[in-house]
């Protein structure tokens, strides 16, 4: 049987649905649901166990101490990984996007909005200017609201907020290009108009080169803002017009004969996307696109093709709970579709009230544990409008908390568009129905699951393994204790509260630059390192993590036999060298050891000039070590507790003491020993 929450859920999906003609197609999927219910189950314990056999599989022939130490004539301590190639997508499809709907957006509305974000302490990556900012409908033309679309895009640019514009492959009809692009018969279906949420258009055909010529040239008038110093926007939002293209049947045709509804979508996508690179560069350019999206939750339709979705959306829904469940059965389905990135609209795309700041919050947070946060459209976005100050201080702290794991979400982006996964992975197996569980991993060393609840009641899916809870490090979670098992906590959660937590052993890269969130790292007085995060070490077992966003590979190895743990990351070898150029440093921050002696933890570092390892100096006030510019280490005086809730109900109490070592030189590779 269904647990009680799923049984109401399913029955109100088929109220729903029931009314758009598909209830005996629902009915018949409750049959093979209810039928295989408990493959469901070890389906989502297999998940879980999945990750997990595959990292042991990589190191089943490696459990010995790390990598001998290279001889000086090598010149690395640690060897750099081989060079990977160019990075599929830049950075910034994991930062925050803003936006103002098209009817109230303005060249002054958006600097104002960017500057308000910042004011209020919360950073902002991109910003999209919305249908509506030219003059027709995708001729590529600026309109009044934005008399001076370079200045805003250099203003911008000097702020390091990167800027898309909304568009489609539709022409309208009273969009002052038509008419050239008709009589030179550059559109699908000689021509023949559709009607769409924007008006009446005609498609661009793709399959003719002098249309493709003619459309790049008009997109130039964005991308190439001045010819001088070369501003431009970096990118387009790509709104979901595919379904219209079934306006044009029996068939779809352009210059080059018949042509499918998949395979203009991907000339779409591909070519707003290829060219973009190709005039704004390749770690610059992206798009944002729509993965998969649904109607009423139950019939699911993909749009972009997976090799653009890198900052993608799940479609725009109305500002309640359903809308909110809604929107995360598509972000499943774009898992199970394979799209690399994409995330939720914060607060949907109308309908968000005053009064519904509980829905907002609980919008927000599970948005920073996905791959990008998006907010904008109609009615309430902006958390100050809801004249409460905790509103905004949250909105803040998850904003930054999303910050800080974009080395991680970066690293996790770039493995899975290269395996042809996604970023995230439900637990629960593939069903067109309200999943019996929603947690889901986001990448393989984070676990979140979103809240629906008003009073903040959540039941959390636990794998196997250990999982520490991301905001309170001193609470970890054992799931099942083998990997066919799992184990559900249920618990109730404040507003200041959200279940994500991270795998107890893995190796988590993180940009700490703030204080407002301030549980890794050492907070802002570090910023400019690259914090790794090793919380609870796995024990007597080889661990490592190609870190895709810096182009290095930390491992490690605790060892019980002598209360030891070694650490090795290899030479920088960025993407595009980004990185390798850079004052690369980083800083560890490790939990869950015990110094050998009461004097506390002794840490050296490998030298190749000494060819052995020396001691690193030792901090014993924090202060001291917040201020130190070298290699050198810290830890608290006193162990703490810890605590570990056990599937059979009970809590343990652990002992550990809190260490962070503080690395410069790292050009070479780095091996730290600590005792």
């Amino acid at each position: 049987m269904f647990p009680l929450q799923s049984r109401l859920s399913f029955k109100a999906s088929l109220s729903r649905i029931a009314s758009s003609g598909l209830l005996l197609f629902l009915l018949f999927a409750v049959v093979l649901e209810c039928s295989c219910l408990m493959s469901v189950v070890l389906a989502a314990a297999n998940r879980g166990k999945i990750n997990i056999l595959q990292q042991s599989k990589m190191i089943k022939n490696n459990n010995k101490a790390p990598s001998v130490i290279v001889g000086k004539e090598a010149g690395f301590i640690v060897p750099p990984l081989e060079s990977y190639g160019a990075a599929p997508y830049p950075e910034y499809a994991h930062h925050h996007l803003v936006w103002i709907n098209g009817e109230k957006q303005s060249q002054q509305g958006i600097i104002n909005l960017v500057n308000s974000y910042l004011a209020n302490g919360i950073p902002v990556g991109s910003v999209d200017l919305e249908a509506g900012w030219s003059t027709g409908i995708n001729n590529f033309v600026p309109n009044h609201k934005f008399p001076n679309l370079y200045q805003l895009v250099k203003q911008l640019h000097k702020m390091n907020v990167k800027v898309f514009c909304w568009a489609t492959p539709l022409v309208n009809t009273d969009s002052p290009n038509y008419k050239d692009g008709y009589n030179r018969g550059y559109y699908l279906n000689g021509g023949r108009e559709i009607e769409w949420w924007k008006g009446r258009g005609s498609f661009i055909d793709y399959s003719n080169p002098d249309a493709v010529n003619w459309w790049h040239n008009q997109l130039d008038n964005v991308l190439i803002l001045n010819k001088t110093d070369g501003e431009g926007i970096d990118g387009w939002k790509t709104d979901g017009t595919d379904p219209y293209l079934y306006e044009l049947l029996p068939y779809i045709y352009g210059k080059k004969g018949k042509i499918s509804e998949s395979d203009y979508s991907s000339m779409y996508y591909n070519d707003y996307l290829s060219y973009s690179q190709k005039v704004r560069g390749l770690d610059n350019a992206l798009l944002v696109s729509r993965a998969t999206d649904s109607f009423l939750g139950a019939a699911f339709f993909k749009f972009a093709p997976r090799d653009v979705v890198f900052n993608g959306w799940v479609g725009n829904k109305y500002a309640n709970y359903f809308g909110l469940k809604e929107t995360v059965k598509n972000m499943f389905h774009s898992s199970w579709d394979n799209y690399v990135g994409f995330t939720t609209e914060i607060a949907g795309y109308s309908g968000m009230r005053a009064d519904d700041k509980v829905l907002y919050i609980r919008w927000f947070q599970l948005a920073a544990f996905t791959s990008a946060m998006h907010n904008g459209g109609y009615d309430l976005h902006e958390p100050w409008l809801f004249n409460d100050a905790n509103v905004t201080a949250l909105y803040r702290k998850f904003t930054q908390a999303h910050m800080e794991i974009v080395p991680y979400l970066y690293t996790t982006g770039i493995s899975a568009y290269a395996s042809k996964t996604s970023m995230i992975s439900p637990l629960n197996s593939h069903t067109i129905l309200d999943p019996s569980i929603w947690t889901f991993y986001l990448g393989t060393d984070m676990l979140v699951n979103p809240i629906f609840d008003f009073p903040g009641e959540v039941n959390v899916f636990f794998p196997f393994g250990t999982w520490v809870d991301y905001f309170d490090h001193d609470m970890s979670f054992g799931g099942g204790v083998v990997p066919m098992f799992n184990i559900t906590f249920n618990y109730t959660l404040t507003l200041t509260d959200f279940p994500a937590y991270y795998r107890a052993g893995s190796i988590l890269p993180l940009n700490i630059t703030t204080n407002h969130v301030n549980v890794f790292g050492n907070a802002k007085r570090n910023a400019g390192y690259l914090t790794l995060a090793i919380h609870y070490p796995i024990v007597d077992q080889v661990q490592e993590k190609v870190i895709y966003s810096h182009g290095i590979k930390v491992t490690y190895l605790r060892k019980t036999i002598d209360n030891t743990m070694i650490i090795e990351i290899s030479a920088p070898n960025g993407f595009r060298g980004e990185h390798a150029d850079r004052n690369l440093k980083y800083l560890l921050d490790i939990r869950g050891l015990l110094p050998s002696h009461f004097e506390g933890y002794t840490v050296s570092q490998y030298s190749m000039d000494a060819d052995k390892f020396v001691e690193m100096s030792k901090h014993k006030l924090s202060n001291d070590f917040n201020n130190s510019k070298e290699s050198s280490f810290h830890h608290n005086e006193n162990p703490s507790f810890y605590t570990l809730r056990k599937p059979n109900g009970k809590r343990l109490k652990l002992k550990q003491q809190h260490l962070w070592i503080k690395v410069h030189d790292v050009s070479k590779g780095v091996r730290i020993l600590i005792k």
